[in-house]
């Protein structure tokens, strides 16, 4: 066990030379992102989509014979066939239409499909619930319910329970549900932004909001809602009828089957059109980028809107980015031509945390060896992710001598217990694990200043070493005191041991601590904690005569068999 010595006399030292507990401050917030890390990597391709991911167009809400159409199921099919769609569901009123005959008629591999549905027509007190079923295998009866929310969700968990997926028709169809029931719904997170059936009211009225004036109500609340196009087909030919051919989705799926088209649009693999067609559509951790097919779509705009439907960003080009700034909480873009059609991306909230290492050592920053990276109880942590704060804000000490558990808008909590925050960034938040974390799997939950909460899980281990560099990074100089000089830099000494006082964290609790210089074992003299700075900790080793050549040496620390980051010691 590592003798327990007096408080680190960290602001006596940072008096007298280099004000080294602002420096601290510095090394600990890192300004940004390590060069190299998670946040700068792409979050995904175009929500998701895989390099072997192609697009198919698709209608996902029509009629036949067996219900209200006018045109048989094989006649439906062929129209869609014939006008180029990828795949049609057929999604007669409470009514599940057998699609394996019209397939063994038109289907064509790989390019064009018939796929099965239902459209479950429900109601409460005289307004309209419908609920699309996709890919279900048998009839789902309307399951109604106390209200409009639960006739809703009744509906949407009995599609679930036929192995189909559920979304929400024509919201504004009699002006039947309102953005509170959008926001509530639980079981389906789709909805149609646009019906092209002629007695939908996409656009609302004077006392009625529009469908996508909801959308951007909802979305601006927290609650994720993914918007489709369809047509709400009833007639192959009448003049002024709900026709085939006027809004649809194109999703981004690996092959065209039930199955892959559903899991695409589940996860938001998908955009929404009434007639613009999109060359791509890339979201990286940064920005999001249209690119418009402009030989068929024709001069566009391009709008990115934000939180309350606010405009922020227009382009006439047929290629745009945007780049998040962290603000906007979500980012969707709308497309349109010279014509007034139309296309809708999916939203994308700008706050999330890397898809993979979001919590790390606040010293080491992952490059420790161990392919687990950990934190331990009492530690400084980073976590790292995308609108995780508007701004970078540097924590400062309270009357009590802690840090607040809250800054600039933003909150930590581990395994429910509020952390203490020195450091939110855009980018970047850094924070003590409390001591009372227990060891083994910890939630983290990060909550921005727009309430949006964003959840990883680390593994918390008694002992988790990291060693804090220069440049913040977690590579390269280490970051010492020379006892002899007091300063932050090593002469060679013509006899004796070289003392120095490291900086690092996770290493306190340990029970045994070695140091390796140059792969050879030197003494740990003491391990403490800075009282100044809540997790961090100065580690006193002594380097005997011998181990130190000119140039520079490696240095590594060891807590209960546990592994630091390797850094140098400049000479």
């Amino acid at each position: 066990m590592i003798a327990a010595l007096p408080p680190c006399p960290l602001a006596r030292v940072a008096r007298r030379f280099f004000h080294l507990l602002a420096l601290c401050g510095a090394l600990l917030s890192g300004l940004a992102a390590p060069a190299g890390s998670s946040a700068h990597r792409s979050v995904r391709r175009a929500a998701g989509a895989s390099s072997t991911n192609v697009w198919y167009r698709g209608n996902t809400h029509s009629h036949t014979t067996n219900s209200d159409g006018d045109g048989s199921p094989f006649d439906v099919a062929s129209r869609y066939k014939a006008l180029g769609y990828n795949f049609v569901f057929i999604t007669d009123h409470n009514k599940f239409t057998d699609i394996s005959t019209i397939n063994s008629q038109l289907a064509v591999p790989g390019q064009f499909a018939v796929l099965g549905g239902e459209e479950v027509t429900d109601s409460f007190s005289g307004k309209p619930v419908h609920t699309i079923g996709l890919n279900n295998t048998t009839a789902v009866q309307p399951q109604q319910g106390a209200s409009v929310l639960e006739t809703m969700n009744n509906d949407f968990a009995a599609v679930r329970q036929a192995g189909g997926l559920p979304y929400i028709a024509h919201p504004n169809y009699g002006f039947a549900l309102t953005a509170d029931d959008l926001r509530k719904m639980s079981g389906s997170s789709l909805f149609e932004i646009y019906n092209a059936h002629p007695v939908v009211n996409n656009v609302g009225d004077a006392t009625h909001p529009s469908v996508e004036a909801m959308w951007d109500d909802v979305l601006s609340s927290g609650r994720l809602l993914y918007g489709v196009a369809a047509d709400d087909e009833h007639n192959l030919n009448k003049v002024g009828g709900a026709l085939p051919g006027r809004a649809w989705v194109m999703v981004r799926a690996a092959s065209l089957s039930a199955g892959a088209i559903t899991q695409a649009m589940e996860r938001g693999d998908f955009y929404a059109s009434t007639g613009v067609t999109l060359q791509d559509y890339q979201v990286s951790a940064t920005s999001v980028t249209v690119t418009v097919d402009a030989a068929s779509s024709g001069p566009v705009t391009i709008d990115f809107i934000g939180r309350n439907g606010q405009l922020l960003a227009r382009s006439n080009d047929s290629q745009a980015t945007y780049q998040f700034t962290g603000g906007e909480m979500y980012v969707r873009a709308k497309i349109t031509n010279d014509a007034g059609l139309a296309a809708w991306t999916q939203p994308i909230y700008t706050a999330s945390l890397s898809p993979s290492n979001a919590i790390l050592n606040g010293a080491s920053f992952g490059n420790e060896p161990a392919v687990v990276k950990t934190v331990a109880p009492g530690s400084i942590a980073s976590v790292n992710g995308f609108g995780l704060a508007g701004a970078a804000v540097q924590s400062q000490r309270q009357a009590d001598g802690t840090f607040p558990t809250s800054l600039g808008g933003t909150s930590v909590s581990v395994n429910g217990r509020p952390a203490q925050i020195f450091f939110a960034s855009l980018t970047q938040v850094n924070f003590e694990v409390p001591d009372e974390t227990e060891v083994g799997t910890a939630d983290v939950v990060v909550t921005n200043a727009d309430g949006r909460q964003m959840r990883s899980q680390v593994f918390v281990a008694n002992a988790s070493p990291g060693i804090f560099t220069v440049d913040g990074t977690g590579r390269g100089d280490a970051f010492f005191v020379d006892v002899a000089t007091l300063l932050s830099s090593l002469m060679l000494p013509d006899d004796g041991a070289r003392r120095l006082h490291l900086y690092g964290t996770g290493v306190d609790s340990a029970t045994q601590v070695q140091a390796f210089v140059n792969g050879q074992a030197v003494a740990v003299e003491a391990v403490r904690p800075c009282r100044r700075l809540p997790g961090l900790d100065q580690i006193n080793i002594a380097i005997p005569p011998g181990v130190l050549t000119s140039g520079a040496a490696t240095l590594l620390i060891r807590a209960d068999g546990v592994d630091s980051n390797t850094v140098t010691l400049r000479l």
